[in-house]
């Protein structure tokens, strides 16, 4: 319930700013789209793990403890191993949800800053057709578009963002499926699935209910609890003071060097690009040495035999009527030879 109202409630914030999708241009949208921003209070808190009022916490708390709590009684020693450290990964991972979440919900609903207003007449766009030209055209391996399939220079005109905008909320045919799925994403749906004998033995496998668990739910709702709790003090903290942080504002000059690094996504996209370049350069070499001296040598070899042999052929068809007459009686010489040598070998046997 609660990704989906995530997904879709994006959707609405985008709508709502013009197809705008940088959360550097947002703040305090809760003022203009109050259904979009409770909604999406209510998907934050399930996935953050906000305990008691909303189920992400206790559907959190079922896979999590279940991957803490396996043993090699019920499973193979591997697993056993496994499934622990993964399991309390989970919940350092579940710290990082909080906080990230938390982030966007500040930068895009909360603070008395309306970033948008702050734009420049032209001056965004022009910045954010550059940024769409090096995404689209700055591509040295020619792997994503070429100029044919990259989308036209001008397309981005009748979405722009600028001071003027007056953000408003979706129609009731896209906040209505907002509503719906923020109910489900609530601890009664929550409570009731899990109380439901039909939902339970769908949704849950129990292995939480053994005797051996190690770890019983309360101390996982503690932990779960904590984790939520410290995500979303640290990015409150951090963007409610600070509101926008220069660290991560226009200016790239200003960020991080992790940061740089993290917006280019560890360099993973360009190596992964060089390195099919530098490998199928190789794989290129091999198959074009293979075409030149095996397929083509095949090819030559054919052609120089023929031609060969055709060189010693040309002295038998020299086109006089003499050297003719000439073989064909030595044709019929040997003929008459090889009927001779036959008669001869019958009639002694």
């Amino acid at each position: 319930f609660f990704k989906a109202l995530l997904f879709l409630g994006a959707g609405a914030v985008i709508y709502a700013m013009s197809h705008d999708q940088d959360m550097r241009n947002y703040g305090n949208l809760k003022k203009y789209i109050p259904v979009t921003f409770w909604t999406m209070f209510v998907a934050w808190a399930a996935i953050a793990g906000i305990p008691f009022l909303f189920a992400g916490a206790y559907s959190k708390e079922a896979i999590l403890g279940a991957a803490v709590n396996v043993s090699p009684d019920g499973a193979s020693e591997l697993l056993a191993r496994v499934a622990p450290i993964a399991g309390w990964v989970g919940f350092g991972v579940a710290l990082l949800t909080a906080g990230y979440m938390t982030r966007l919900m500040m930068l895009t609903f909360s603070g008395s800053e309306e970033r948008w207003r702050s734009i420049q007449p032209h001056a965004h766009h022009e910045e954010h057709h550059e940024e769409h030209a090096h995404a689209h055209h700055d591509d040295p391996h020619g792997f994503f578009y070429t100029d044919a399939d990259a989308p036209p220079e001008e397309h981005e005109h009748h979405h722009a963002l600028d001071a003027a905008h007056e953000p408003k909320e979706v129609p009731w045919e896209m906040w209505l499926p907002l509503v719906v799925l923020a109910l489900g994403a609530t601890f009664l749906t929550g409570y009731f699935m899990e109380r439901n004998e039909v939902f339970a033995h769908w949704l849950y496998p129990h292995l939480m209910e053994a005797e051996h668990a190690q770890y019983g739910k309360l101390i996982l709702l503690i932990v779960g609890t904590a984790m939520a709790v410290l995500g979303t003090v640290y990015a409150y903290l951090l963007y409610h003071a600070k509101k926008l942080p220069e660290s991560e504002g226009w200016d790239l000059s200003k960020w991080s060097a992790f940061r740089r690094s993290a917006n280019r996504q560890f360099e993973i996209d360009e190596s992964l690009a060089g390195g099919s370049v530098a490998v199928g350069g190789v794989v290129g070499r091999v198959f074009a040495w293979f075409d030149t001296w095996v397929v083509d040598g095949i090819v030559n070899l054919v052609g120089v035999s023929v031609r060969y042999l055709a060189g010693i052929g040309k002295y038998v068809q020299r086109g006089f009527v003499r050297s003719y007459a000439l073989l064909m009686v030595l044709g019929v010489a040997g003929i008459l030879y090889a009927v001779v040598r036959m008669w001869m070998q019958v009639k002694g046997d």
